[in-house]
């Protein structure tokens, strides 16, 4: 298979990183998660994922500038998602 099956959720809240997680592994997917931008840089530098799932409002680096840097190096198809409460 010429492209990687990996994908990487970027997601701080624990509950919606997991259900993100078992979606992906249902469709077929290795899943690596981080809980930042900065650990989602990394594990995209390290495992070349074929999707990257990335929430808008990360704490301290946001779901925007994660997306830049990402895009220096990365041609992951990039979902961004959001959840406010208010």
């Amino acid at each position: 298979m010429a492209e990687s099956q990996n994908a990487v959720v970027i997601e701080d809240d624990p509950d919606i990183r997991e259900l993100i997680r078992e979606v992906l592994e249902q469709a077929g997917f290795t899943v690596l998660t981080a809980g930042t931008g900065a650990d989602g840089i990394a594990l995209i530098e390290a495992h070349d994922p074929l999707v990257t799932t990335l929430d808008v409002s990360l704490p301290g680096m946001d779901g925007f500038e994660t997306a830049r840097r990402l895009r220096a190096f990365s041609n992951t198809y990039i979902v961004m998602l959001t959840a406010r409460a208010e």
